[in-house]
């Protein structure tokens, strides 16, 4: 029953994702969002005008209440270049962010204080003004 439930959730989690978020997945292999909580979806393809061309999700994180949110950000050789990691709830409202101008960056979120529910960590590109890679959580 437990496993029925969680595949329930991750199935929610990824449809109000892109619902509400507008962006799903991975720019090509360039960008990349990964969490030591993931369970592999079936994939689907996103495109708008949020995203850095088509985005396609592979993987949805799953979070305990009161745990942290801990992962791996790659982003391409930066070129001197920042982009921002953020931690995103399903009305878009940024909850948390990190600078990065590193190849690989590690973060770490609080998702504690946030109720059950979706939320999203992307790469967010300033220049571009794109997300460029996101991971749908489920809290």
């Amino acid at each position: 029953m437990k496993t029925r439930y969680a595949l329930l959730a991750v199935f929610l989690c990824i449809v109000v994702a892109v619902g509400t978020l507008g962006v799903a997945g991975q720019s090509p292999a360039e960008f990349s969002l990964e969490s030591e909580s993931t369970v592999t979806t079936p994939p689907q393809t996103v495109s708008n005008q949020f995203t850095d061309g088509e985005l396609t999700v592979r993987q949805t994180a799953v979070v305990e209440p009161d745990a942290a949110l801990t992962g791996t950000a790659t982003v391409p050789d930066p070129d001197e270049q920042t982009y921002f990691i953020q931690f995103r709830n399903s009305d878009r409202r940024i909850i948390d962010d990190k600078a990065t101008d590193g190849a690989e960056t590690t973060y770490d979120f609080d998702a504690g204080p946030e109720s059950p529910g979706s939320y999203a960590v992307n790469i967010w590109d300033p220049n571009e003004q794109l997300v460029k890679a996101v991971l749908p959580v489920v809290i």
